[in-house]
């Protein structure tokens, strides 16, 4: 009984210290997010701008886009251009969410080089990042395995058959099944469509051409996202990533392998290259493209 008592009374202690900690949300301030790709052809190419939500106001419906920023893209052979803002689908409707693009008009990618924005907002913040554009070689072919092997499964996955450009050096590859700009202004796919990705490296792969299965590749998407049918058309992107770009993505994986143990890290915000306490990635990839029918 005596125990009792002392654990009780030593219950009633600590839960009588206990005291409301304020997160202070509302002293956040929002912090500008970039998105941006520059790739291998003349695009138009594309910089979303918007600001980090502070707080947690269930009535956010979106992102805050940023549509008053002045936006420059530049290379390292004197290629320059002020991007437009393109207007949003419906300007009436405060949760049209697709807001914050720009684009370029001329501007024409070209691997190899180095690329660059200033980004100048209505406050007169200024924000910079920059990328190299590694190079990349084309598909020579898709061919597609049985996810089971022989015939013990309908679902086929697809094998990339390329020269690495570079075999002296480690290539990092960044392989979709969508397009990517039409997704991310809002004209076709969907927002989900955007975490259907692997990244590769070739550091373990054969020299010379090289067929490389994308299931061998990181991906946040659950098994499977990869898997066609016979008869499907398979769709195939591969984009050239430099080293940042690489741990770009490399982090945010390990953010999406994290369970919340106790004995794993806390969250973290990706490496980012943007300036001045922005956030997001600004990226340069060249671009290799192809498609295939499974079965033929």
């Amino acid at each position: 009984m005596k125990n009792i008592f002392i654990y009780g009374s030593a219950l009633l202690f600590f839960l009588g210290c206990v005291e409301p900690f304020d997160l202070e949300l509302d002293k956040v301030k929002a912090r500008l997010v970039v998105q941006g790709l520059i790739e291998n052809n003349a695009g138009p190419h594309y910089i979303r701008l918007t600001k980090s939500n502070p707080g947690l106001n269930i009535e956010d419906h979106g992102p805050i886009v940023v549509e008053d920023a002045t936006v420059i893209i530049t290379d390292d052979f004197g290629q320059t251009e002020t991007l437009d803002l393109i207007p949003k689908k419906d300007e009436l409707d405060p949760y049209d969410t697709f807001g914050g693009f720009y684009k370029t008009s001329n501007f024409i990618g070209v691997e190899g080089r180095t690329y660059s924005i200033k980004i100048t907002t209505i406050e007169g913040k200024i924000y910079t990042a920059s990328d190299y554009m590694q190079p990349i070689s084309k598909i020579d072919s898709i061919k597609f395995q049985n996810v089971m092997g022989g015939d013990k499964s309908d679902y086929y996955v697809p094998s990339l058959y390329f020269k690495d450009p570079q075999e002296n050096e480690e290539n990092r590859y960044l392989v979709q099944l969508n397009e990517e700009e039409n997704v991310k202004v809002g004209y076709g796919g969907s927002w989900n469509d955007l975490w259907e990705f692997a990244i590769l490296s070739d550091k373990y792969f054969q020299p010379g051409k090289t067929g490389v299965s994308i299931d061998n590749g990181g991906g946040p998407r659950d098994w499977g996202w990869h898997n066609y049918m016979l008869g499907d058309l398979a769709y195939i992107r591969m984009n050239s990533l430099s080293d940042q770009s690489y741990n770009y993505y490399k982090f945010l994986l390990e953010q999406f392998q994290q369970d919340g143990g106790a004995y794993k890290p806390s969250p973290a915000s990706p490496p980012t290259n943007i300036s001045n306490g922005g956030l997001g990635f600004f990226r340069a990839s060249a671009v290799a493209e192809a498609e295939a029918i499974v079965g033929e």
